[in-house]
């Protein structure tokens, strides 16, 4: 399939970005601060990676400006009926900027995507998680047979609080919704 390429509209026409996630200068006439004009190649931009997303520097203006990739890509070739705030890759890589692989998401929407493709650890995956499924079953078991929410807390060196949301179900809720 062939490569669409679209203006940038915050660019006042100097720059295009691709259905597959590139970036171009395009060809034009520059006025110098001397006042001559000078002639304007049109060329891919180099990338840059910043927290694992692909970023473009380009001037507005006389001032440099980085956008993220997958960011420009969107605005400009995925319709944004909803007025959604973040854009999500769909497959999960940061890398992959084609618009098919792109999506207009709320932050909740984002973030529920992330865990369910296993891209952000949660439940006792988590590195701040203190129990796993049998210390929360084994809570559960003792509790009923008379064990108190203190005794958990020194037992797995976690908060009183902590404990009490394990066993009231508003943590943990993976295991938890089938023991109550």
């Amino acid at each position: 399939m062939e490569e669409k390429w679209r203006i940038i509209s915050e660019a006042d026409g100097k720059y295009s970005v691709s259905d597959k996630g590139r970036v171009k200068s395009n060809p034009g006439v520059t006025i110098c601060k001397n006042g001559q004009l000078k002639k304007r190649k049109g060329r891919v931009l180099k990338q840059s990676t910043s927290s694992n997303y692909n970023t473009v520097t380009y001037f507005l203006g006389s001032k440099k400006t980085t956008r993220t990739v997958h960011r420009l890509v969107a605005q400009v070739f995925c319709p944004n009926i909803n007025s959604k705030e973040f854009v999500n890759h769909i497959d999960g890589d940061k890398r992959n900027n084609n618009s098919a692989n792109l999506e207009w998401v709320t932050a909740s929407e984002n973030l529920y995507h992330a865990v369910s493709i296993g891209k952000m650890p949660h439940g006792e995956n988590h590195y701040l998680s203190k129990v796993g499924e049998i210390e929360i079953l084994t809570m559960f078991t003792l509790y009923k047979n008379g064990f108190v929410q203190k005794d958990f807390s020194s037992r797995y060196k976690m908060r009183q609080t902590s404990v009490s949301r394990i066993l009231n179900g508003s943590s943990h809720k993976w295991i938890t919704k089938h023991l109550r």
